[in-house]
């Protein structure tokens, strides 16, 4: 996995779920099975929010780069994980792309020492290529070394893919705060107005 993406302070902009970054970036695109799906990346800088909470890069940030290449790496690993959480052959130029991504040069480590703490590492982008670029690694690791734990969302109106890192491999939604949540809601609601007699 690249970095500690899991661990640092984040806004509500974006999902972080879904047990890998790669996943990750796919959620920023949300709602994918309903008529309206979110998206969150909706220019460069929301792109450079995203790798700064992922912790690629400074606040700062890698110099603005065209949006449309990422846009397009995502949806290639959406689909990806989709196929092989359905067992279904991925598309080859799908697979093409990702593999091409993951082969450029990634985020750099560094070695942080800042008194009068610890010494620590670090991962930072100079450019928004080395934030793919480290994006479509995590996609082959994730999708290559366990296909069996690559899931999509059981909500209907998500359908986004994750990781199923559950010790039975018996996960459900790609987060248990948000779908996994409101299917909790939606069940209690829908029993609450069989025990009562109203609807639900």
């Amino acid at each position: 996995m690249v970095g500690d993406w899991r661990r640092p302070q984040r806004s509500e902009n974006f999902r972080w779920g879904n047990g890998r970054l790669a996943f990750a970036y796919c959620a920023t695109l949300g709602d994918r099975g309903s008529q309206t799906p979110i998206e969150r990346l909706t220019s460069v800088e929301a792109l450079l929010l995203w790798a700064v909470e992922a912790q690629l890069a400074d606040p700062a940030g890698p110099p603005p780069a065209a949006l449309a290449p990422a846009l397009e790496l995502r949806e290639a690993i959406y689909a990806t994980g989709r196929a092989v959480s359905l067992a279904e052959q991925p598309d080859r130029d799908d697979v093409a792309l990702i593999n091409d991504w993951a082969g450029r040069p990634g985020a750099v480590p560094q070695l942080v020492v800042e008194p009068p703490g610890q010494p620590y590492s670090r991962i930072r982008a100079t450019s928004v290529d080395q934030v793919l670029a480290d994006v479509a690694r995590d996609a082959v690791d994730a999708i290559g070394n366990s296909p069996l734990r690559v899931r999509r969302c059981a909500a209907p109106t998500c359908l986004g893919v994750f990781l199923d890192d559950s010790p039975a491999a018996t996960r459900r939604w790609c987060s248990m705060s948000t779908c996994g949540n409101r299917s909790k809601k939606a069940t209690y609601r829908q029993q609450y107005a069989v025990d009562t007699g109203q609807r639900p």
